[in-house]
């Protein structure tokens, strides 16, 4: 990767991090008050959690975020993972017992198999992603190394053709105002518009997409390029809950020529560990996910 590692390695002992920031969504309608813990055995299967409540970020147990929405944001007391939303991060929590979670998933991260997708987005939009394979391509972002961070996801028909538009913030850069070959990397502090056009890769391309921005489950591992991703949790990903805004990935984007004789953007998507302090923890991005 050619930007430097800029981030500390996390403190052996710290005390426990701070709450994360609200996330970036349109302020959701006032919910009722957090109800008062009531002391349950069966409470502690379930995680305490980051809940965005009532403009505020608020830690509870389950006994507090099971009388919330499922479609409330929540995020995990290491703040890993980046904000999801009830419904993926305690399933069984926040969504009724009689509906299974979605075929393969990840950690507990599907969405149920119920859920309508967005306005605009068909059944079926995703068919074919049950078993496909990753072939790490994309396009339509210049040539470089990045951290981003998911700002969005949309499902979009355009005049000509179908894509899934996911919009970045670039975290982390290998931009180089000395170096020339390094002067067209997006910038730090930039966003970029990443499609993702509807053809004969598209399920390979959106389960890459699907296994980055899942992050790492409880025991900090990525989840296998051989794991299925189903259509609930693409139908998720474009949503208008947008449940993985937030999340960060690495992105290894390079310049190759088509069979067409064309240039393209090829664009490979990887998980991206985080220290406790949301920053990108380069050290593990090295060892352990590449």
């Amino acid at each position: 990767m050619a930007f430097p590692r800029n981030s500390a390695p996390a403190p052996t002992s710290a005390p426990a991090p701070a709450g994360p920031p609200a996330p970036n969504t349109p302020q959701a309608p006032m919910q009722p008050p957090v109800p008062q813990m009531v002391p349950a055995v069966a409470a502690a299967a379930y995680p305490d959690l980051w809940v965005s409540h009532n403009g505020g970020v608020v830690q509870m147990a389950h006994a507090q975020y099971a009388a919330l929405p499922p479609e409330t944001s929540a995020m995990p007391l290491d703040q890993l993972s980046g904000w999801k939303t009830l419904a993926v991060l305690a399933p069984a929590a926040a969504a009724p017992a009689h509906v299974p979670p979605a075929a393969g998933g990840f950690a507990g991260r599907s969405a149920p198999t119920t859920a309508a997708p967005a306005s605009g987005v068909p059944r079926g939009a995703f068919a074919g992603v049950e078993g496909a394979e990753v072939t790490r391509k994309g396009n339509n972002i210049n040539e470089g190394d990045y951290v981003v961070r998911i700002c969005s996801a949309e499902y979009k028909t355009a005049r000509t053709a179908t894509f899934v538009i996911i919009e970045v913030e670039i975290i982390d850069s290998s931009y180089s105002e000395t170096d020339p070959a390094k002067q067209g990397c997006n910038r730090e502090g930039s966003r970029a518009t990443i499609f993702i056009k509807k053809n004969d890769s598209f399920a390979n391309n959106i389960k890459e997409v699907l296994l980055a921005i899942s992050g790492f489950d409880a025991q900090g591992d990525a989840r296998d390029v051989h794991d299925q991703v189903s259509q609930a949790e693409c139908e998720a990903l474009v949503s208008a809950e947008q449940p993985y805004t937030g999340v960060l990935v690495y992105l290894e984007a390079r310049g190759v020529i088509t069979k067409q004789n064309q240039p393209f953007t090829r664009v490979s998507w990887w998980p991206c560990p985080a220290l406790p302090d949301g920053k990108p923890d380069h050290d593990k991005l090295f060892t352990e996910v590449r």
